[in-house]
């Protein structure tokens, strides 16, 4: 992971330089925090629940006027689901040795490409919205971190859907910015494998952070 976070960092930083004499340019860094639950059919549904998730993220937007710009960049979401109930461990002789909560881990590496458009006072309230593909990373389940099961041979290694958001930059200095931003990640395709033998039905992605980042404008 840590490998693709430089090279992905490494292609915005050569894609700032080639362009970075025409101001229209922002790069920007961002991380949050949120909830991910996955859709599935009614029954699955009433077994499992939303899970804690995180964000962390870089990003470009190109400015094709003063209100209207396309974004693009690579993060890394923490998606999956909760299971309702507890599951409780046995000891060999089948003596109940601890009670714990189970989570599906499902990291994705997405890359979205988005439109945005700028409104309200001086523009800095903005909305984005358009398609992403997610990468699948890794796939386990945990049982409060304490045991951990390989499962990424039930899912599918890409996911595609569609994202939108709602923020507000502030200015930080005369080429620096803050961003606030509410964004929503819809999972539009089947990422459980047909095949996998599990009993899986199909499932989808969704996830909801609160991000914050800041920004260069080149």
């Amino acid at each position: 992971m840590r490998k693709t976070s430089f090279l992905l960092l490494g292609c915005l930083l050569l894609f700032a330089g080639t362009f970075a004499q025409t101001g229209r340019l922002k790069v920007g860094l961002e991380t949050g925090f949120g909830v991910a639950s996955l859709r599935g059919s009614s029954a699955y549904n009433d077994l499992v629940t939303a899970r804690p998730s995180t964000y962390q993220g870089i990003y470009a937007s190109w400015a094709l006027n003063d209100r209207w710009f396309l974004r693009t960049g690579a993060g890394f979401s923490l998606n999956g689901a909760k299971q309702r109930n507890s599951v409780t461990f046995t000891d060999p002789n089948g003596v109940p040795n601890g009670t714990y909560q189970a989570y599906t881990n499902l990291p994705y590496l997405n890359v979205p490409l988005l439109a945005g458009v700028s409104f309200g006072p001086s523009k800095r309230l903005y909305a984005v919205a358009g398609p992403y593909v997610g990468f699948l990373l890794s796939a386990h389940d945990t049982y409060d971190g304490h045991e951990a099961t390989d499962t990424k041979r039930l899912y599918e290694h890409t996911d595609f859907g569609v994202m939108g958001g709602l923020g507000v930059e502030l200015p930080l200095h005369k080429r620096f910015g803050f961003t606030i931003e509410i964004r929503d990640q819809l999972g539009l395709t089947n990422i459980s494998k047909p095949a996998s033998g599990a009993g899986y039905p199909p499932l989808k992605n969704n996830a909801a952070h609160l991000i914050i980042g800041v920004n260069y404008k080149f």
